[in-house]
């Protein structure tokens, strides 16, 4: 991964405050945005499916798509960096509320920033304020 990228997984809260583009056979269906943390390891998105396909829109609002293996076919692509969260899976019970699916391990695996990247992460969150 490229430092400029880590920059941004980390200013980004490993990808989490900028969302998620879902793809699902090379094609983005949807996307998951608005995290809220649920629980200590959990954090929900709201969810906007964006597909034309009206069964596969029906299909991704409901608690079976979420349960069974339908899913894991999904691609969680960062919407700040474009990297893919590997490892991400949902809750046992998806849903939080209306739109809003629980998920674990929805990030972007990078060792945390050192002394020196502290620095310069600052330094960038000033240059952007001005």
């Amino acid at each position: 991964m490229k430092y400029r990228d880590r920059l941004r997984v980390w200013e980004t809260n490993y990808g989490r405050s900028e969302g998620w583009d879902l793809e699902l056979e090379g094609e983005r269906v949807a996307f998951m945005d608005e995290s809220r943390w649920e629980d200590m390891f959990w954090v929900s998105y709201r969810l906007t499916v964006t597909t034309d396909d009206p069964a596969l829109k029906e299909r991704m609002m409901s608690e079976e798509f979420w349960k069974g293996n339908d899913w894991s076919k999904l691609v969680f692509l960062s919407r700040a960096t474009g990297l893919i969260a590997e490892k991400a899976f949902p809750a046992g019970a998806p849903f939080v509320g209306p739109q809003r699916v629980n998920m674990r391990a929805l990030y972007i695996f990078t060792d945390g920033p050192r002394v020196w990247d502290w620095v310069v992460l600052k330094v960038r969150s000033l240059v952007r304020r001005k």
